[in-house]
């Protein structure tokens, strides 16, 4: 059972640096130290075959890579659309950007962390 701190995330690819163990679910906190001298912000990893706790070391990539590709998925559509010359009314097109929302959500978010997200051993063990 993982550390009271810690919930469950589905859809999140997650490799131990530790033992090796893959899940596309993982054990994450985010520790948030706000003192006068230093302010930092930390995302842990619980292991549950070897109990250790790791650090996300993939930095900021996850997310200048989700922004780009939303926006350059949008500006190819909406190209794509205007190329065909297809003249949907608001809900149509509407409807259709939002299933391609979902479509990203579910799909596409979840592979991408298979690809990006990177993980290291935790210097201070201090839980």
């Amino acid at each position: 059972m993982a550390p009271t701190r810690f919930q469950l995330r589905k859809r999140n690819w997650f490799r131990c640096p530790y033992c090796g163990f893959q899940s596309w679910s993982s054990h994450s906190y985010v520790d948030v130290e706000k003192s006068v001298a230093k302010r930092s912000i930390q995302h842990l990893f619980w292991c549950e075959r070897c109990q250790e706790t790791s650090v996300f070391a993939t930095g900021p990539a996850f997310a200048v890579f989700i922004l780009g590709s939303s926006i350059l998925l949008f500006v190819a559509l909406y190209s794509l659309l205007a190329l065909l010359g297809i003249n949907w009314s608001s809900w149509e097109f509407l409807a259709f950007f939002a299933l391609v929302g979902v479509f990203s959500a579910y799909v596409l978010a979840p592979l991408s962390s298979r690809v990006l997200n990177r993980y290291a051993r935790q210097a201070d063990d201090g839980l």
